[in-house]
């Protein structure tokens, strides 16, 4: 698993919201400076605190990490949700790649 994988996605999320890198940064929690450097940096990781701010914004981190399913979370009424369960369950999923 790479990051550099992970950084492609992070890039089709700013492209899926309108390529405002700086509201995607808000929502994840991290300032527009960094999610740059962690894009365009080759030596930057993508840390677990980084994939928890993703998840808790709502992005499938299956999608992010793997590729695979969508990039939104949906609830049943459509609208993006992130539970504290499928939280801690793809970022379980998501440490375990990264350690590999």
């Amino acid at each position: 698993m790479k990051d550099e994988n992970i950084k492609k996605r992070i890039t089709e999320a700013i492209e899926d919201i309108g390529g405002n890198s700086s509201k995607l940064a808000r929502m994840i929690g991290v300032t527009p400076n960094y999610l740059a450097s962690v894009i365009t940096s080759p030596a930057k990781g993508v840390s677990a605190t980084l994939l928890k701010g993703f998840a808790e914004a709502g992005i499938n981190l299956n999608w992010l990490v793997r590729g695979q399913s969508e990039m939104w979370l949906k609830s049943g009424n459509g609208n993006s949700t992130a539970t504290i369960a499928v939280v801690q369950a793809k970022l379980d999923v998501a440490l375990d790649l990264i350690e590999k």
